[in-house]
């Protein structure tokens, strides 16, 4: 589809330049008539080059919004990051609830209340 649009924004450019000479061949001739309508389609191929444009931008921020709303969110608060580490740390629940006081580590026999 990308590519589809690009040609086909290419096609608008090069029709326009094609009307637009001819606008300028039929003002040489004193045609008024003809040049006004050459040059009246000459600016709606190029409204519609510009038109791609902008629905092409378009598209990419809508997919882009679409991209951001199909991530999971991030529920996850930081301070829990910090608590896994913490707890990893930890030898045993008096540890924890003690926060090392009071606590030999080296003779922890409540090794196995862990998770």
């Amino acid at each position: 589809m990308k590519h589809f649009t690009a040609a086909l924004c290419v096609l608008y450019t090069v029709a326009s330049i094609a009307l637009l000479r001819c606008a300028v061949a039929s003002q040489q001739h004193g045609q008024a008539g003809y040049t006004a309508l050459f040059t009246t389609c000459t600016v709606l191929f190029a409204l519609g080059v510009v038109h791609h444009a902008y629905h092409r931008d378009e598209l990419r921020a809508a997919l882009l919004r679409l991209e951001r709303a199909a991530r999971p969110p991030d529920t996850r608060p930081a301070i829990d990051d910090a608590v896994a580490i913490a707890l990893a740390t930890a030898c045993c629940e008096t540890w924890w609830a003690t926060t090392g006081a009071q606590h030999d580590p080296e003779h922890c026999t409540r090794k196995d209340t862990t998770a």
